[in-house]
């Protein structure tokens, strides 16, 4: 093992199909991402908010388009996304409640819908894909309780929750039905 200089302490995601990059939040603050080349880190930050990174999703098919989530209540930072590896934010916070966003997943629909992704947040779970445009509450067989984890089974088509204390809860996945 070799110490690159970077302590990587807080949420950690690696691109499937480039898996030289890697993502990971420092000190919670700090975002930096490993380029393709396996052996460079660069700080990407950017025109992102001070604040907890909470988790990092990056597109199973694009290691290129990555999203972060926030913790704590300032209302307008909960969630951004950047198609160029951070290169540039974009804030989708959109109308999403001012409570900590805890976890996202990206769903791999093969961008159709594009930009599928639930956030698990401290009242339930959230869905929101590009055609939307915008987030909708996802209480499809979902508790209104803290969401610390998403994971996503495309075998059996349904996303799995992971509560405070309240277990684990599964549903299928977003529909437009």
């Amino acid at each position: 093992w070799d110490n690159l200089a970077w302590n990587g302490s807080g949420a950690m995601a690696i691109g499937t199909d480039d898996p030289y990059r890697v993502y990971a939040s420092e000190d919670d603050s700090r975002l930096i991402n490993m380029s393709s080349d396996g052996f460079t880190f660069n700080n990407v930050t950017n025109n992102l908010p001070l604040g907890s990174i909470t988790f990092i999703a990056v597109n199973p098919d694009d290691a290129q388009e990555v999203y972060v989530t926030y913790s704590g209540y300032n209302a307008s930072n909960k969630v951004f996304r950047s198609y160029n590896a951070g290169g540039n934010w974009t804030n989708i916070t959109g109308s999403l409640p001012n409570i900590p966003a805890n976890c996202i997943v990206f769903q791999d629909t093969d961008g159709s819908p594009a930009g599928a992704v639930y956030v698990g947040t401290d009242v339930g779970v959230y869905y929101r894909n590009n055609t939307i445009g915008d987030w909708i509450p996802f209480m499809n067989g979902m508790p209104a309780v803290i969401v610390f984890d998403l994971e996503i089974n495309y075998t059996s088509g349904v996303i799995t929750a992971g509560t405070y204390g309240r277990g684990l809860w599964r549903s299928e996945l977003y529909s437009d039905c």
